[in-house]
């Protein structure tokens, strides 16, 4: 028996894909990866907003670096995974990092998944957890592990000539769309500007935190009434603290924004205080706590989860552990009634959320400019859909369905 490859935009060795997918016997095909490279994309040539304005931050505790993010930290640098396997098939995953997780992708990982079947990806996974632990389990290693994780599904995708949503389950959205139609929210502080676009759903990033005193409350506070004067009643409007604020003033701030409606609160405290997080989410019974973009691993989130700190979990797919970590994560909180809502967008959330019943909607952040314009998550890829009147539309083409720019700039500070 002999399974046919429809032709899915990625390059191939027709040759060989034959000779991998078809066996007088009808025995499964055997493929393996022969090559990673690690490839960071050149840092953005406009500012962002993001980075150039004040926003609650928990390096807020030292007065140098308390205006903006740029003073100490920039925009956080991505790593890209690319798989080549011996059938011609090749992956693209994204990674967080930068140049060091380049660095632990090609010296550390590489040689221990070449030659194996990037289809595998729970003992692989496994594999490079295990691997890392020394020096691992959280932060950089993990943004590692997550771009070869993503890339393997990108193959597994291709392979099966399948977008990446229809190998997680399918559209799990209640609509018979195909294909599916994801929900967004806008991430970004110009509220004025996104119902314009179609948006139902707003976040806004604080500007200040216990540092600033009473003065900063009363300014995060007019920067909501301004936000839900600008989105009406009947819009979800949300606030992110990003790690800068601790319990007495999250108490504190949280009945000042009461009469705003407010529907979540993300990431008040930094990602360690377990206890604080549960706190919170004891005391303020009316208000969603939502937290996890910083947490890595399904253990990680089994923490989350089983101290009762969240209402809404927000794995990241760049950092958590990949796409593999991300299903276990939507698992476990379906189990407890609770949220998946994955940190940023794109393609790679896009289709996670596509899959998952228990996400209700997906990021899309206006990260460019001033924070009004429309503009890919990824600029370094061709293929990322974006939002229309709130949503998205998924690709059909198989893996995620994203190609690297031709005009995209990026450098392979560690190869092998």
């Amino acid at each position: 028996m002999c399974r046919l490859f429809l032709d899915s935009g990625f390059r191939r060795n027709d040759e060989l894909v034959r000779g991998f997918l078809c066996s007088e016997s009808g025995a499964e095909f055997i493929m393996k990866i022969i090559d990673i490279e690690a490839l960071m994309p050149a840092a953005p040539k406009a500012s962002s907003w993001l980075v150039a304005e004040r926003m609650s931050s928990p390096m807020a505790a030292y007065p140098e670096y308390a205006e903006t993010r740029s003073s100490w930290q920039g925009m956080v640098p991505r790593a890209l995974a690319r798989v080549t396997t011996d059938a011609g098939i090749v992956g693209l995953g994204v990674g967080g990092g930068g140049a060091p997780a380049c660095h632990i992708i090609e010296r550390h990982l590489k040689p221990l998944l070449v030659g194996r079947d990037p289809r595998d990806t729970e003992m692989l996974w496994d594999l490079m957890y295990r691997a890392t632990l020394p020096y691992g389990r959280k932060g950089l290693p993990l943004m590692a592990v997550s771009a070869i994780d993503n890339a393997l599904w990108d193959i597994k995708g291709k392979a099966a000539d399948a977008p990446v949503y229809a190998l997680l389950g399918g559209n799990a959205q209640g609509s018979s769309n195909s294909p599916p139609r994801v929900s967004l929210y806008a991430s970004g502080n110009r509220s004025e500007s996104y119902p314009a676009l179609g948006f139902t759903r707003n976040k806004v990033f604080m500007r200040y935190g216990p540092p600033d005193g009473a003065a900063g409350m009363r300014r995060n506070e007019a920067q909501v009434a301004a936000a839900r004067d600008a989105l009406g009643p009947d819009r979800l409007l949300m606030v992110d603290a990003w790690m800068g604020w601790d319990v007495p003033y999250a108490l504190t701030m949280a009945e000042r924004l009461r009469p705003y409606d407010i529907y979540w609160l993300e990431e008040p405290l930094i990602p360690d205080d377990y206890e604080g997080y549960a706190c919170l989410r004891k005391h303020l019974p009316w208000l969603n706590i939502a937290c996890g973009e910083h947490e890595y691993t399904h253990f990680g989130f089994r923490d989350l989860i089983q101290r009762e700190c969240a209402d809404i979990l927000q794995p990241d797919l760049a950092w958590c552990g990949g796409v593999t970590v991300a299903r276990r994560v939507a698992a476990m909180a379906e189990t407890r009634g609770l949220q998946v809502i994955p940190h940023i967008g794109g393609a790679m959330s896009y289709a996670f959320v596509a899959a998952h019943e228990v996400c209700p909607m997906a990021e899309f952040i206006f990260g460019s400019g001033d924070g009004t314009q429309i503009a890919p998550i990824n600029p370094f890829f061709v293929g990322e859909p974006l939002p229309d009147r709130g949503e998205v539309t998924l690709s059909t083409a198989p893996g995620w369905g994203l190609d690297l720019a031709p005009d995209a700039e990026f450098s392979r500070p560690h190869a092998t």
